[in-house]
């Protein structure tokens, strides 16, 4: 697997949620001479590593997730590669049973072979030309699944247009009819 260079956003960004340069945090205030004491700094120290704490498990979590991200793109793309490898294997495969079966037809249609010789060769091609067609599937399967790994979202409007009802050629056919 290849390693990815990762430039790092601001803690605050993940935080915050947005790209923007983040407002300084207003400085608190000090406690009262009195209450200033071994166990206020030690209470301080405390919330200073909690804090740092805090910050390391986001960035942590953020490297996790870039890494997720990257890994699930190119496992996508060696996917999609792969698929469009077959692809073409595969119509190298029908070409050559396609003219199989043209030189077979050939050969019978002049009295050379039996008709059982051409029909080997459909038994041959037949199959073959189906799972060319799955194939054609799952390269187009394979393009959705690198759009999805990049960060690609499905359109809500073209879902609602597939489950709209639309008027059936029959309906149509009636209205015409009458």
């Amino acid at each position: 697997m290849r390693r990815w260079i990762v430039a790092l956003v601001p803690v605050a960004v993940v935080a915050c949620g947005h790209a923007g340069p983040t407002p300084p945090a207003p400085a608190p205030e000090p406690a009262p001479a009195k209450a200033r004491g071994a166990g206020a700094v030690d209470e301080r120290e405390r919330e200073v590593r909690q804090a740092e704490a805090a910050e390391q498990s986001a960035l942590y979590g953020y490297e996790q997730t870039v890494q997720s991200a990257f890994a699930d793109v190119e496992n996508a793309l060696i996917a999609q590669q792969k698929t469009v490898q077959k692809l073409a294997a595969q119509k190298a495969l029908v070409d050559a049973l396609s003219e199989y079966s043209r030189l077979a037809r050939l050969q019978y249609r002049g009295g050379y072979v039996p008709y059982s010789t051409v029909l080997q060769a459909d038994q041959q091609l037949f199959p073959a030309q189906l799972t060319l067609a799955q194939d054609r599937a799952q390269v187009f399967g394979a393009a959705v699944s690198v759009y999805q790994a990049l960060g690609g979202g499905w359109v809500t409007l073209a879902d609602g247009m597939t489950t709209e009802k639309t008027p059936s050629r029959r309906a149509d056919a009636a209205q015409a009819v009458q």
